[in-house]
């Protein structure tokens, strides 16, 4: 690997993680100012789909970006 791919591969990587953390960012503020809708027996709480979509959204870019990594490490040795 030259040294270029592995700059793209860094670069890539910072990036979904960025992604991934804003996305969870959004994720909790969104959880704060919103809330979980719970029922009156308060037995079943409920979100938004947004809020299940920011939260799986932000896990998979920072799995992605993990990924990103471990391959770019690899490929340097």
């Amino acid at each position: 690997m030259n040294s270029k791919q592995g700059r793209v591969r860094i670069w890539t990587a910072a990036a979904l993680a960025l992604a991934g953390l804003v996305l969870l960012i959004i994720w909790a503020v969104s959880l704060y100012r919103y809330g979980i809708w719970v029922d009156a027996n308060a037995a079943v709480g409920d979100a938004r789909p947004l809020d299940y979509a920011l939260f799986a959204l932000g896990v998979v870019l920072l799995g992605a970006s993990l990924l990103v990594f471990l391959v770019r490490r690899r490929a340097h040795r």
